[in-house]
């Protein structure tokens, strides 16, 4: 029986770049979560932040969990894609409701720059299209001119400069935008906790069977009644017609939900 030896050599060359792949994946996917923790929670606090802000609240006063601070870059990141998502279908609604033709172009426009970016063949067609244009300028008496030269260094030093200006621009605008993303997520929440509120006081809707406020009661006597904000161990948070209200807890204190009675 003829027998197919693997050349050593071979089996050497094949082993090392799986591992070495491997190795890469791991690194990658290592700087990955050690960015993505710091991120989400600098997340979570921000939109905590805008959350209590909007009550007229100081986060300092309710100290969370870090486990908590995760749930809240969660719910930030949700309303964030909604947000995305929402304001793309408004977009495209708007666009090809008014303007069909502009519509057309842009996406033939983004589907030809995703062409040229994943194609070498486009890319080697424009770099030569470019090379060409560049050694018939530089043959042409215009290019030997010395004021031609001067306006080409000028503008090359403005765009240098100009490009400095926009990369430090877009640095600055990325850098704040995740947290004022974050802060106007909370904020949002918040606006929706109170209109309800605002609009109709305490009642039960035809989603829940809950009603919208909260009461504190002691000795079968309500106390402070409202939305609830916050509350730890200490104190709670509560809005109402009068704003936002915070008290101590104490033992003989009663916090009560009530539920529709027909329910």
């Amino acid at each position: 029986m003829r027998m197919h030896n693997i050349h050593p050599r071979n089996r050497n060359n094949t082993i090392p770049r799986k591992s070495i792949d491997f190795q890469r994946i791991s690194i990658l996917f290592g700087l990955a979560l050690a960015i993505l923790a710091p991120t989400a929670y600098l997340i979570g606090i921000f939109y905590y932040n805008g959350f209590m802000n909007q009550f007229g609240l100081d986060s300092n006063y309710f100290p969370v969990s870090t486990q908590e601070i995760y749930i809240f870059a969660y719910q930030s990141f949700g309303l964030t894609l909604l947000n995305i998502s929402t304001f793309i279908i408004k977009t495209g609604d708007a666009l090809f409701i008014q303007n069909t033709t502009k519509t057309f172009f842009t996406l033939c426009f983004i589907f030809l720059t995703i062409y040229i970016a994943l194609h070498h063949k486009a890319q080697r067609f424009i770099l030569s299209t470019l090379s060409r244009i560049k050694d018939k300028l530089h043959q042409s008496r215009l290019h030997k001119n010395t004021f031609f030269k001067a306006s080409g260094i000028f503008l090359l030093l403005i765009n240098f400069f100009a490009s400095i200006i926009y990369l430090l621009a877009a640095a600055g605008i990325f850098w704040w935008l995740i947290a004022l993303i974050s802060f106007e997520n909370g904020t949002t929440s918040a606006k929706e906790s109170m209109a309800p509120y605002e609009k109709y006081g305490c009642h039960y809707s035809k989603e829940k069977p809950w009603s919208n406020c909260t009461s504190i009661i002691e000795n079968n006597k309500i106390i402070l009644q409202g939305v609830l904000i916050t509350e730890n161990k200490e104190r709670i948070a509560i809005f109402n017609k009068a704003g936002t209200q915070v008290i101590s807890i104490h033992p003989n204190y009663t916090i009560s939900k009530n539920i529709f009675p027909n329910r």
